[in-house]
This record gives structure tokens, C-alpha cells and sequence, in this order.
């Protein structure tokens, strides 16, 4: 039996580090994406929060007043409702004092919140 020997095929040099690059790359935009994702789910959880203080203080006040404020000026003097006027626009809707108002939440970079009501 004969054996026939070859001499053994070795890579370029520059592969291995260009494969540990590449690697390296990826798991930095994945990591990247991620965190970009939850960001993004932190900001809208942000919001829906928002919006929601603001529907409850109405509704403390309608409890408490027997009307639901007229704006968001009188929630914020009388309820303590503090606004961030710098990263976000308040739509306060009121369609009557008995009615419960409609509120959006809309940060200023211009992305609109998908909660409210």
C-alpha cells in the first residue's frame, strides 16, 4: 500500500483576521440593532405613561369637581400634571365637561405616539 504524501495547503495569512473582522463587525450591528430596539420600545412605553397621567388626573378631577378640566393648563395647576414642553406636544381634546377628553402625546422630533385615545 502505497501512501502518497502531500504537502499540506495552508490559507492565505490574511484570512483568519479578515473572518475575525468580519465577525466582530456583525456582532457589533446586531448589538447596535438591539439596543436601537429597545430604545424604541422605551420611548413609546414613555409615552402610553404619559398619556395615561394625563387621562387620570381628568378623571380625579371629574371624580372630585363633577367636570373634566377644560385644559391642560388647570391640570397642571390644580392636579400637579407636569408636562415636558421641550421633548413633547400634548393634544388635550375636550368635546365637553362631561365627556372624557382625548389625549396624545407626540414627541417634538415628530414621531407620533400610537397609544392614547
Amino acid at each position: 500500500m502505497a501512501h502518497s504524501f502531500s504537502p499540506a495547503r495552508r490559507s492565505s495569512p490574511w484570512i483568519a483576521p479578515l473572518c475575525v473582522l468580519l465577525l466582530c463587525g456583525v456582532a457589533a450591528a446586531l448589538t447596535l440593532w438591539g439596543i436601537r430596539g429597545i430604545a424604541s420600545r422605551s420611548e413609546e412605553e414613555k409615552l402610553r405613561r404619559s398619556e395615561e397621567a394625563i387621562l387620570h388626573a381628568a378623571v380625579s378631577c371629574y371624580a372630585i369637581e363633577g367636570f373634566y378640566p377644560p385644559d391642560l393648563a388647570y391640570l397642571e395647576e390644580h392636579y400637579g400634571v407636569l408636562i415636558d414642553r421641550k421633548s413633547y406636544l400634548v393634544y388635550y381634546d375636550l368635546m365637553g365637561s362631561n365627556i372624557l377628553p382625548s389625549v396624545q402625546v407626540v414627541p417634538l422630533g415628530g414621531g407620533k405616539s400610537n397609544g392614547g385615545s
